[in-house]
């Protein structure tokens, strides 16, 4: 899955996403890019999933008119500490993922049944 991560993620979670092809906004030269300039772009490079930490984008953006899923990750801080315990979680919701919705990922709660 070509899979792009916005600039509020650390860059190093990239090569945690494996076997996925993983390109990160500041990789492409992308940082300047505004929002929907952005997702417009991912849609044009043919990215299948945008993922992101920017809490705000899904008030500013109609993603129901782009191509690929997007993920919120709502994790502090998104540094590669704050990103990897989601790792797992992250990875079983791409086959999910439907174009143009959002779906939202934060760290779960352990449960007994994890222990």
């Amino acid at each position: 899955m070509k899979i792009l991560l916005d600039e509020n993620i650390d860059p190093k979670f990239a090569s945690h996403l494996a076997p996925h092809d993983v390109q990160t906004v500041r990789g492409l030269g992308w940082l300047s890019v505004k929002n929907g300039a952005l997702l417009r772009a991912a849609a044009e490079a043919g990215f299948e999933v945008f993922m992101t930490g920017d809490r705000d984008m899904q008030f500013q953006q109609n993603f129901s008119q782009f191509p690929f899923g997007i993920i919120l990750i709502r994790v502090h801080p998104f540094t590669l500490g704050g990103l990897l315990p989601m790792r797992d979680h992250i990875l079983a919701s791409l086959p999910h993922l439907e174009p143009g919705k959002l779906t939202i990922l934060e760290p779960r709660l352990m449960t007994p049944d994890d222990l």
